[in-house]
């Protein structure tokens, strides 16, 4: 399992940095239409969705308690966020590519101004998640990691 706890956190930087390059595109990409944009919000989109849907799937191998609300209070909220964080992401990566396809520019828009959303998210999930678990060690050494424990 310290396999799939270094693959969540490796996986989830680089997504996480690029969804805040893409929100600040999709605002600027709603205010003056430029096809080069169009296509970074494009590719670097389905780049983001393939590393988050990584970092969800091996954080949920390496997960004790993932789906119930038994674990620690601070990873539930890191969860839930990370949950909304891969839809948000999904969602804004398939509706650009698919106003872009189909030449539907609210679509295309919509899906640029989704990607505020999906930073906000990740930037939440990323928070829960560092706060609780590795605030001041490296999750994936040889020890089972401390978590901090808060108030329900």
């Amino acid at each position: 399992m310290t396999w799939f706890a270094w693959l969540h956190h490796v996986s989830i930087h680089a997504p996480l940095a690029l969804s805040f390059a893409l929100a600040v595109l999709g605002v600027w990409v709603n205010r003056r239409d430029d096809e080069t944009v169009w296509t970074i919000l494009r590719f670097g989109g389905w780049f983001v969705v393939f590393g988050t849907v990584l970092a969800v799937v091996s954080g949920l191998v390496t997960a004790d308690e993932f789906w119930t609300d038994d674990g620690p209070y601070v990873l539930i909220h890191h969860r839930n966020l990370g949950l909304t964080g891969l839809f948000s992401v999904v969602t804004a990566a398939v509706a650009v590519e698919w106003g872009y396809r189909t030449h539907q520019q609210r679509v295309r828009r919509f899906g640029a101004l989704v990607w505020i959303a999906a930073a906000l998210a990740m930037m939440g999930a990323g928070h829960w998640g560092g706060s609780g678990v590795h605030s001041d060690r490296v999750p994936w050494d040889g020890e089972p990691p401390v978590l901090r424990t808060g108030e329900r």
